[in-house]
This record gives C-alpha cells, sequence and structure tokens, in this order.
C-alpha cells in the first residue's frame, strides 16, 4: 500500500535538485523519509502488539527489490517474523480436519492500514522540515 501526496513549490524543489548529482539526491530524499516516517514505525509498533515477535520487525527500512523505495512494515528476513504480517492483516479462513470438524477461524488483526493513516499528517509535517534542513545541508557543502 503506497499514498500520494501533493507537494507544493515542486518546482523549486526540482531546481535545487538539478544542482545535485543523482546520488546526493538519493541521499536526501532517504533521510527526510525514513525521519519522516518514525511516527508510523512507532504507532506500527504498538499496534502489532497481538504478537511481540511481529512488533518487534516492525522498521523502516530501504527495499532490497525497489531501489530507492523505502518501507514500513513487518521487515521479513533472517531473524525476523515480518511474514506474520500478512496473516495478521488479512486474517485467516476456516479450516477443516479430516473428520470435518472446525480448527476455527484467524481473526483479522489490521495494524498497518489505521497506523499509516492516523499519522500521515505528522509524517508530512516532519518530511518537509527534514527535507528543508538536509537539503539546506547539502547546498552549503557545495558553496564551499
Amino acid at each position: 500500500m503506497s499514498r500520494e501526496l501533493e507537494l507544493e513549490g515542486a518546482k523549486e524543489l526540482s531546481k535545487a535538485f538539478d544542482a545535485l548529482e543523482h546520488k546526493t539526491t538519493y541521499r536526501i530524499l532517504r533521510r527526510a523519509i525514513r525521519f519522516a516516517a518514525t511516527p508510523t514505525k512507532k504507532a506500527m509498533y504498538q499496534k502489532a502488539h497481538v504478537s511481540d515477535r511481529l512488533a518487534d520487525s516492525v522498521a523502516v527500512v530501504n527495499s532490497q527489490k525497489d531501489k530507492g523505495a523505502i518501507f514500513i512494515g513487518p521487515r521479513k528476513g533472517s531473524g525476523y517474523f515480518g511474514y506474520l504480517g500478512p496473516f495478521f492483516e488479512q486474517g485467516g479462513k476456516e479450516r477443516f480436519t479430516k473428520d470435518g470438524k472446525s480448527t476455527g477461524v484467524m481473526p483479522r488483526y489490521v495494524f498497518a492500514e489505521p497506523s499509516i493513516d492516523n499519522t500521515i499528517d505528522q509524517d508530512t509535517q516532519r518530511f518537509s522540515q527534514r527535507l528543508g534542513v538536509v537539503l539546506d545541508r547539502e547546498l552549503e557543502k557545495l558553496r564551499r
């Protein structure tokens, strides 16, 4: 799930980024996004405590598949239990034994989407603040 936001001052920002090389632009955006994602990460961590293992795997990480993308949510991979996320988010269907007895249904426990919805305004504000600070630092380095 991703969110798109309108950005005021995009032309000025584009001009500033044109003055920088791609690697520097990527670094600036990555820092701003990671900083902005902290409230969502904290909210998701608190809501994911239906399972301590799932909560401990919530992180803000760089995507391995999509270069330049940043992912907020349960971390997957060695030593993490992010694979539990979809089970809690989507729940499970009713299953039956060979004898026809129901083993029950895993209820839905949605934690990711409400966390994002509740913190989106705070995230955008933090992003714009941090982007300005980091961009000013990088432009100051270039002026030296």
